[in-house]
């Protein structure tokens, strides 16, 4: 899990089948989705990403062909994509949550829960974190890059959580496309490991988390 390896890889690996290697990567997987932090504060950072629906290993696909490793499909077109919204602050908190429209309702919905009142939000110039900023009464900073705004006041800025969503793109591509349903599971398996760098390891106890309360597994 540490090696973030390929199903195909680690089922050769370990001598199993390819199968088994799913159900238990995806029973692993449950602790660190569900373990996401209750409060980012201070300086937070947000903004959203975009993948493209992916139906990988769906037996029945309705509506359209099958396609080869998620070809053909586009992130821009409202119909084909998942919205990701990220959402860290500089003390390394950090979550995020998979949106079904990426609407105003959706966003605010997500982080008004989770954001201490005593923050500064930096964002894009996307006018739904404006109006999130206004709801929780928050100072709120946006950084424009078409307008080549990128850092304001020599601290305010979205590279951290930009950085970030880019290292999830890089790992995500060794998985050559995951379904869409998984996506969260890779999210929160980003999460663990970006706490490893902080924490100094991921252990069998941190995997299994709540696994061990599941009565398939008995």
């Amino acid at each position: 899990m540490t090696d973030a390896l390929p199903i195909w890889r680690v089922a050769k690996e370990l001598g199993v089948a390819a199968s088994t290697d799913f159900r238990w990567r995806h029973r692993f997987h449950k602790a660190p989705t569900l373990s996401k932090v209750s409060e980012v504060c201070g300086v937070i950072e947000a903004d959203e990403m975009f993948f493209t629906t992916n139906l990988k290993g769906s037996r029945n696909i309705e509506g359209r062909s099958s396609r080869k490793r998620g070809g053909m499909g586009s992130a821009k077109e409202k119909g084909e994509r998942v919205p990701v919204l990220i959402v860290r602050d500089r003390n390394g908190g950090l979550s995020d949550f998979v949106l079904k429209n990426n609407t105003k309702q959706e966003i605010h919905a997500a982080l008004k829960p989770i954001i201490n009142d005593d923050s500064i939000l930096c964002s894009d110039g996307t006018m739904v974190y404006k109006s999130l900023a206004k709801d929780i009464g928050i100072k709120h900073y946006r950084c424009i890059i078409s307008q080549g705004t990128r850092v304001i006041g020599g601290a305010f800025h979205i590279q951290g959580v930009n950085g970030y969503m880019g290292r999830f793109r890089s790992w995500m591509s060794r998985f050559n496309g995951v379904n869409t349903n998984y996506l969260a599971n890779y999210l929160g398996w980003m999460r663990s490991l970006e706490g490893i760098k902080k924490n100094g390891g991921l252990t069998l106890q941190t995997l299994m988390g709540t696994v061990l309360n599941q009565k398939e597994i008995l």
